[in-house]
């Protein structure tokens, strides 16, 4: 950093320096520090200064019509009347095509098939507001994650955490067909696209192998109701971490300082007075104090 030298009453350059080393992002929450948190579902919080204001919405991840999440988060994005809306984890395409088929189908159809995030970004296309998902390319995940771990591990964990999802889906849909392999045909068929890995077995009888040898454990996907604990950041009391879980840790994590970096350049453009944020409620809890001192609060 250059910075010009002269006389100052200010405090001195090396504090300054400092100061203006610490970003936002590096105030982010682990997941150990998580752990040990309590908060109410939805969590929700607004931040405000002279540029402008955030309202963020951690919401339960659900995909039940009834469930009344929805009907808060509407009563939300209402109050806030947001110039732009920005939702976990969605794959964006052509903005003006998303807008178009988030009005073609039902409330109830968006719900089941995208929950929050899919209805969040429902509400912004018939208000005629912007959207965006802050998240990472998967080029960019997958690439961090090399840096720590084996592409053996990395591809066993993008395999296990949608089965977590799997189960998730299959419980609240009765339509849902019970088989995983099938279920995850598209998924491994995008990682071996995005990574490109010569000479590598990305066969489904792999990933399931890998994961069995990483969690000692054989494993039954149709019947592992408690897949998420396989591969959850947050460690569970009384059980021992495995490398799934510091994958999906450190997963979190770049995440998370990718979405605090999206927020900020979004604030530093001053384009928009009002940003929506609609993430799952743990992210909400661990971007919150980096957000914070983004806002100066």
């Amino acid at each position: 950093m250059n910075i010009e030298q002269g006389p100052s009453f200010g405090p001195n350059t090396s504090e300054q320096e400092s100061k203006e080393e610490v970003s936002p992002e590096e105030n982010i929450m682990s997941a150990s520090e998580y752990k040990d948190v309590e908060h109410e579902v939805p969590y929700v919080y607004k931040l405000e200064d002279e540029t402008g204001e955030i309202e963020y919405f951690g919401s339960p991840h659900v995909n039940d019509p009834e469930d009344e999440v929805f009907s808060q988060i509407e009563q939300t994005f209402g109050q806030t009347r947001p110039d732009i809306v920005l939702v976990e984890n969605m794959p964006l395409g052509e903005t003006e095509d998303i807008r178009q088929n988030a009005q073609m189908y039902s409330r109830e159809e968006v719900i089941k098939g995208l929950g929050e995030s899919g209805f969040a970004i429902q509400l912004a296309a018939q208000n005629n507001t912007e959207f965006d998902s802050p998240e990472p390319s998967d080029e960019e995940l997958f690439a961090h994650l090399e840096e720590k771990f084996t592409r053996e591990e990395i591809f066993a964990w993008c395999v296990l955490r949608a089965l977590a999802e799997y189960h998730q889906e299959t419980s609240s849909n009765s339509d849902q067909e019970n088989n995983f392999e099938r279920y995850i045909e598209p998924v491994i068929e995008e990682f071996t696209e995005v990574t490109d890995w010569k000479d590598f077995d990305y066969s489904y009888e792999h990933a399931i192998k890998v994961g069995e040898q990483l969690l000692s454990q054989s494993i039954t996907p149709e019947q592992e109701t408690d897949a998420e604990r396989m591969v959850d950041p947050t460690p569970w009391e009384d059980q021992e971490q495995t490398v799934l879980n510091r994958i999906g840790e450190e997963a979190s994590l770049f995440r998370d300082e990718h979405i605090v970096k999206r927020i900020a350049d979004l604030k530093e453009q001053n384009t928009y007075q009002s940003i929506f944020v609609v993430y799952g409620a743990s992210h909400a809890v661990m971007q919150e104090q980096a957000l914070r001192e983004l806002f100066n609060e």
